[in-house]
């Protein structure tokens, strides 16, 4: 889901380069390809799309200096980064969940 809230907001800021490590193939090219790498899932657990947005605006450093700098066109981008989101959501006890990958990279030591 975080690979794809970046991919809805990257043509906002088209300067900002895309993060290695969202990319097995790059891992092994920066690391080295005796090393391992796994796809992991998390659940973020929250009231709504909407709610998870507003975490976000609240305690993402990316989002609030994002924000920041968009001045009047953060609305615009919001509304992106909100549709994002709800395509992610499922019903959950809370109310909403949201499934997260992440790589985990392991490394041999000699």
């Amino acid at each position: 889901m975080f690979s794809h809230i970046r991919q809805t907001l990257a043509p906002y800021f088209p300067d900002t380069p895309t993060p290695w490590h969202e990319d097995a193939e790059e891992i092994l090219r920066l690391v080295g390809t005796q090393a391992a790498v796994r796809e992991g899932w998390f659940a973020v657990e929250v009231e709504s799309p909407e709610a998870f947005v507003e975490l976000m605006e609240r305690h993402s450093a990316p989002i609030i200096l994002g924000a920041q700098s968009l001045g009047p066109r953060w609305p615009e981008a919001r509304d992106a980064l909100l549709s994002t989101v709800r395509r992610w959501a499922e019903p959950s006890a809370v109310g909403t969940s949201l499934r997260a990958s992440y790589l985990v990279t392991s490394v041999p030591v000699p």
